[in-house]
């Protein structure tokens, strides 16, 4: 016959349950040899009312979040060139007050000072006539006489 007992009874029962099993386990363990020897220990019996069926257990389990950092790679692009497109703009002209601020600004404040008057240098004395030429001829070249030694004679009869 089967009597329920209430949870505190139960839980007691429950821990000299384990108290004889580890006293148990504790006089095994003081014959153990000190040899390499393996034993064996059953496990313990249970009565049929303290097996509990067990699921099979089902557990999802999330990878965990990894943090990689990409290698960092080193591109040249090559040069572009780009010419922007010419705009013409046309300004409106600007305010008067502007226009006579650069006036002003560009041309001196003071007005130009003359240079004094200067007498005007006086005239050169005239040159003086120059003397009359009078040209005389050159001598005469003197000329060779003629009728030398060296010659064929021509025109000269020969004595004889």
């Amino acid at each position: 016959m089967l009597v329920e007992l209430p949870l505190e009874v139960e839980l007691l029962v429950e821990e000299l349950v384990l108290l004889e099993v580890l006293l148990e386990v504790e006089a095994l363990v003081d014959t153990l040899p000190l040899d390499d020897v393996l034993v064996e220990v059953p496990p313990p019996k249970l009565d049929e009312e303290e097996v509990v069926e067990t699921l099979p257990l089902e557990v999802e389990v999330e990878p965990p979040l990894v943090e990689v950092e990409p290698p960092l790679v080193l591109v040249e692009l090559p040069p572009v060139l780009v010419e922007p497109p010419l705009v013409e703009v046309e300004l409106p002209p600007p305010p008067v007050d502007v226009l006579v601020d650069a006036v002003k600004m560009a041309l001196p404040l003071e007005p130009p000072k003359k240079p004094p008057l200067k007498k005007p240098p006086p005239k050169p004395l005239p040159k003086p006539p120059l003397p009359p030429i009078t040209v005389t001829p050159p001598p005469p070249p003197v000329l060779p006489a003629s009728g030398g030694s060296g010659g064929s004679g021509m025109g000269i009869a020969e004595p004889g």
